[in-house]
């Protein structure tokens, strides 16, 4: 009796920081979504927010992310657009995938992998092609979006949450240096700000 009640408990024990390890990886600096709504008659909105998991002054609170946003035109596999949207601790942005993201990308997408990285950025600035480098280190606190828009024709089913993956460095070198052969941007006039 004695034995199992110890070997239960080790047992519980263990599966404890397993436990929390795995809700704690999900507070991630890189996620993705897919957006499968046909782009070229129905637009998706991405909404970022910042948890404030990165700020280390209450008051007035810092910890500012810049969200960088790389975009594919699917089925390609390349980056074909990229744009930044700085985020304040506790504060919500929103910007349209085919309006703003991809705005300059002919054909018109289709359908898109949105993958976001929260970064830094350096001196107050967002650069998406130097995300993970320098002084523009990796940080937690994004929670992101994907929200479609409606139509006459088609309604909205919801928003989804953009799922937390795991950042490989040659994935982090290869968006980042795709992004620096694009325009360095702010998404829309809102991410620009403060």
């Amino acid at each position: 009796m004695v034995i199992r009640f110890t070997t239960f408990v080790l047992f519980a024990l263990v599966l404890l920081p397993i436990k929390n390890a795995s809700a704690q990886a999900a507070d991630t600096p890189w996620q993705i979504g897919v957006v499968n709504e046909d782009l070229t008659k129905i637009d998706t909105t991405v909404a970022v927010s910042n948890s404030g998991a990165s700020s280390t002054i209450a008051s007035p609170q810092n910890g500012a992310i810049c969200v960088n946003v790389y975009a594919t035109s699917a089925p390609l596999s390349s980056i074909v657009a990229c744009c930044t949207c700085r985020v304040q601790a506790n504060a919500l942005r929103a910007f349209s995938v085919g309006k703003e993201v991809l705005v300059s990308v002919l054909p018109k997408a289709r359908t898109s992998v949105i993958k976001l990285l929260a970064s830094t950025g350096t001196a107050g600035a967002c650069n998406a092609s130097t995300a993970g480098t320098g002084a523009n280190v990796l940080v937690t606190g994004m929670l992101s979006w994907l929200v479609p828009a409606t139509s006459s024709s088609v309604a909205a089913v919801g928003k989804t949450s953009l799922n937390p993956a795991t950042l490989s460095a040659a994935e982090l070198v290869s968006v980042t240096s795709q992004c620096a052969v694009l325009p360095n941007r702010a998404c829309n006039s809102t991410c620009s700000g403060p």
